[in-house]
């Protein structure tokens, strides 16, 4: 496959696009999702402090795109292989044990998100409306879902928190591997 450099550079501009047009696809969904993850959050939760993210995400993926270009197809293919097996490892390995020792401290850190998203999404926004005909119903309305993630964020973090089971996470984890092992046979 010949690329071209035109719509190497056009597609490298979209975290995960250049990639894919290299042909390769995991490595590409998975930026491509991180990025539009991370933006769709600080978006929809008003986490400004999410954006400082964005630029290192944007930046890897694009260099990364014209490194990816200068190798054979083949090589690509085996990197994008040799990424998600790196990823997997992480994700059923040290990665587990890494939240699963850490599990207070994310618990705390889902805490903070959800009282800041309550206060900046919520709070704030309808102290500063005061006045006008039902204002309130309409601000309530306009703001159910970020109730709703944030009932999600303080119910996620209290059971992390209350959680002395290390079990839990592993055993999904292990749950899921067996279940990939068998579609696999």
């Amino acid at each position: 496959m010949k690329t071209n450099k035109f719509f190497t550079f056009v597609f490298a501009c979209i975290p995960g696009a250049g990639h894919m047009y290299l042909g390769m696809m995991k490595k590409g969904i998975l930026l491509m999702s991180i990025f539009m993850g991370l933006g769709g959050i600080t978006a929809f939760m008003g986490m400004g402090f999410f954006l400082s993210f964005l630029p290192v995400i944007w930046f890897y993926a694009f260099f990364d795109t014209y490194i990816m270009a200068r190798a054979e197809l083949e090589e690509r293919r085996e990197r994008d292989t040799e990424f998600m097996e790196s990823v997997s490892r992480f994700c059923n390995g040290s990665g587990v044990q890494f939240f699963e020792k850490r599990k207070k401290l994310l618990g705390g850190l889902l805490l903070f998100f959800a009282v800041y998203a309550l206060m900046y999404g919520f709070v704030l926004p309808v102290i500063s409306n005061i006045g006008g005909d039902f204002w309130f119903i309409r601000r309530i309305v306009r703001v159910i879902p970020t109730l709703l993630v944030v009932f999600l964020l303080f119910a996620m973090g209290i059971h992390m928190m209350r959680s002395n089971n290390k079990e839990d996470f592993s055993q999904f984890m292990l749950e899921e591997n067996e279940e990939k092992n068998k579609n696999e046979e």
